[in-house]
């Protein structure tokens, strides 16, 4: 008969580049441990660490179904946690609250977060982390964002990994502070007016395959994104059987847009002072185009109608106090169909490959790879242009970082915007405008040196307010 024996049980915490963690802390309020096993951890426990991010649980270590039955009633596993699944048998499990102190440009920050659950299993011969929570979302590759708040009680989320990293760590990957930014802003700005992030092909963040190197333009899920604070999206319809599916050119991205549109619905209703820009365009349809019934505007129409008050469809630029709650619709695809309209949103006629105005709109879009040198001449020149935009002139600023080359000879899509994020960073600095900035793995090398720098302009010094 093996004697149960106390343990330390170390759980490392790390943060994503930028931060700096100061200290933690876990409160216990409930918890489960295997029949008979010592623990010092109870409710009411506080553990602690320091910028080690380490969190000690002394307690002993058998595997039992009996506290994996309690795991599994605290939270759903399939859905809330960073494995996706449930558990069948764990060592202890405990939920508890959360609080980081991170360090972020020399300001301390502390963060809260309720109905954490933490439990220790084993796979294989090493013992095994499990680490979700009430409002924690599992997003694929053992990954899950986690919500809370600050001490300004503003809302945030973690994207945290655990599983397939080191068996005794949870990986903060990004913190993400920008889900209501625009809500304080001045109200009367017209959309042109405010400094703003895009993601250049939006969905391709579930990519795979060949496609993963020379299609996938995003690692951040939609969800990731709009809490990163990213409001202009660049979404690629294929229409086949009469539904919208996302691609890259042929490239199928593994997402529906029905999913897509739901999670910028379920955001806009939980953050209604926000406003989403979709710039939607018909891709690689003629391949399929014997599947539909109807044209790629009646397909559209389907799923707007579902939630006909959160479009904004006029083709107009508006304000924020028109627009927020909104999908501000951006029109790539021409109108056909018995029932198609005249107008239908913000048209945009894009010139392939260039710099151009289109109605409202003064777009650099020049995509096709030479070098990068070639491509940030013609980013900065449009830069620069917005800079002295005309406040009295509804004219949008929109400007493309994204370049691809032939695959296999030229650099992935994502070895170019290493370069170009890294001349973004020190160029926007130079400028109080800068307009829309439409970008390729916008957390390269860090949010808070790309999307944050990008929106704080709104704040600090603004061109216009």
């Amino acid at each position: 008969m093996m004697v149960a024996v106390m343990r330390d049980n170390d759980l490392y915490l790390t943060v994503p580049m930028g931060y700096q963690l100061v200290n933690g802390r876990y409160k216990v309020i409930d918890g489960a441990v295997t029949s008979n096993q010592p623990t010092d951890v109870k409710a009411g426990s506080v553990l602690t660490c320091g910028a080690d991010g380490k969190l000690t649980f002394r307690v002993g270590r058998k595997g039992s179904s009996s506290v994996a039955n309690w795991f599994n009633r605290q939270i759903d596993g399939t859905s809330n946690t960073t494995f996706g699944h449930t558990a069948d048998e764990l060592n202890f499990a405990f939920s508890g609250r959360l609080e980081l102190k991170l360090s972020k440009n020399n300001q301390l920050v502390d963060y809260y977060f309720d109905n954490v659950v933490i439990a220790q299993g084993s796979s294989g011969l090493a013992n095994n982390w499990w680490f979700g929570g009430i409002t924690a979302k599992y997003i694929q590759n053992h990954r899950a964002v986690l919500e809370g708040y600050d001490n300004k009680r503003q809302r945030i989320a973690l994207t945290c990994h655990r599983g397939g990293n080191s068996v005794n760590k949870v990986d903060i990957l990004q913190v993400l502070t920008q889900s209501a930014w625009m809500g304080q802003l001045n109200q009367a700005l017209y959309l042109d007016q405010i400094n703003m992030v895009g993601t250049h092909d939006t969905g391709t963040y579930y990519a795979s395959g060949i496609e993963k190197d020379y299609a996938k333009t995003q690692s951040l899920t939609i969800a990731e994104q709009l809490r990163a604070g990213i409001r202009y999206l660049d979404v690629r319809c294929h229409h086949i059987s009469d539904m919208f599916t996302i691609h890259h050119g042929s490239f199928y991205m593994n997402l529906y847009f029905r999913d897509l549109l739901e999670e910028c619905r379920d955001f806009l209703a939980n953050n209604p002072t926000e406003t989403l820009i979709m710039q939607v365009k018909e891709e690689h349809s003629d391949a399929d185009k014997e599947t539909n019934t109807r044209s790629f505007y009646e397909t559209l129409k389907v799923y707007m109608d579902q939630s006909p008050d959160i479009w904004y469809l006029e083709d107009t630029i508006p304000t924020l106090a028109q627009a927020k709650g909104k999908i501000i619709l951006i029109r790539r695809f021409d109108l056909s169909g018995s029932t198609a309209p005249k107008k239908l949103g913000i048209y945009a006629d894009f010139t392939d490959n260039a710099t151009f105005t289109t109605g409202h709109l003064r777009v650099q879009d020049e995509y096709k790879y030479s070098s990068v040198n070639n491509k940030w001449q013609a980013f900065s020149k449009l830069m620069a242009e917005a800079a002295n935009k005309d406040k009295n002139t509804r004219l949008w600023f929109i400007n493309f970082t994204s370049a691809a080359g032939t695959p296999i000879v030229d650099p992935t899509p994502e070895s170019i915007a290493k370069e170009m994020n890294n001349k973004l960073i020190s160029a926007i600095a130079k400028y109080s405008f800068v307009g829309t900035v439409v970008i390729d793995f916008p957390e390269t090398p860090a949010i808070m040196m790309t999307i944050d720098k990008i929106i704080d302009k709104n704040f600090i010094n603004p061109l216009f307010s």
